[in-house]
């Protein structure tokens, strides 16, 4: 479905290769509430960034 849409609005379809593609296509995994996974994964990449 957000491929569809995104080749409605003329953008490119997401591609597993690209790590930011990769990220939401990830996060989508969770259908209950992908938007609590995103944020999840985001918050563990900066704590991680900020212990470095």
């Amino acid at each position: 479905m957000i491929n569809a849409r995104l080749l409605g609005a003329g953008y490119p379809e997401l591609y597993i290769g690209n790590p930011y593609d990769w990220l939401f296509m990830w996060a989508l995994k969770d259908y209950d509430n992908p938007l609590f996974a995103f944020r999840y994964y985001m918050g563990e990449v900066f704590a991680e960034a900020a212990e470095n």
